[in-house]
């Protein structure tokens, strides 16, 4: 009795290699870009909700902060600016980056007062970080506060790689932003290097 398995000849093994490899080709800067924007998402989601909870305590104790962010409109990993755990586990710059004081405790620092609840968190080795002031002050609802607004930029490590732009040679990386004002009015959006705003 003759078998009737029908095997693949090299010929057709030789063409769904070179689809799948086109493919591969195609689709795989859109991935990168994906996880690469997804991980700038997550941790402009990290620094809103740290600062929604910063402004939460310091309507709690009746608290003005002072924050220190020791330089302006240069980007820098998140542990040079807002977190205090840095890389090694450490915790740094406790009483020089932000000092809280009210009525019952006096002026108190980190890491009772803080601008990221949740630090260390992977996506920060991803990302950096620039404010638009070296100084910020924040005050309860209701009192006198400063006018003016606090911008917060986040984007990719990789937001500048040749392999990320399009031909007019921008990155397809967007830059996102958070935005608080001396009261606590907190909103996010993503960056517009033309406008330099905020679009919320």
């Amino acid at each position: 009795m003759r078998s009737n398995k029908a095997g693949f000849t090299l010929v057709e093994l030789l063409v769904v290699t070179i689809i799948i490899s086109l493919g591969l080709k195609w689709s795989l800067p859109g991935l990168i870009r994906s996880a690469k924007q997804s991980e700038v998402d997550n941790y402009t989601q990290i620094v809103e909700s740290g600062l929604f909870s910063l402004q939460a305590k310091v309507g709690k104790t009746k608290s003005s902060c002072e924050i220190n962010f020791g330089s302006s409109n240069q980007f820098k990993a998140p542990w040079e600016i807002l977190e205090f755990q840095q890389p090694s586990g450490t915790q740094a710059f406790l009483n020089e980056r932000i000092s809280c004081c009210n009525s019952k405790e006096g002026c108190v620092g980190g890491p009772e007062y803080r601008l990221i609840s949740r630090e260390g968190m992977q996506d920060r080795n991803a990302v950096e970080i620039s404010t638009s002031k070296p100084f910020f002050e924040i005050s309860p609802p209701g009192t006198s506060a400063e006018a003016s607004i606090l911008t917060i930029l986040i984007r990719s490590k990789s937001h500048d790689l040749q392999s990320l732009k399009n031909k007019s040679g921008k990155s397809r990386l967007k830059i996102r932003c958070v935005e608080i004002s001396g009261s606590g009015n907190i909103s996010n959006g993503t960056w517009s290097e033309e406008s330099e705003k905020c679009l919320i």
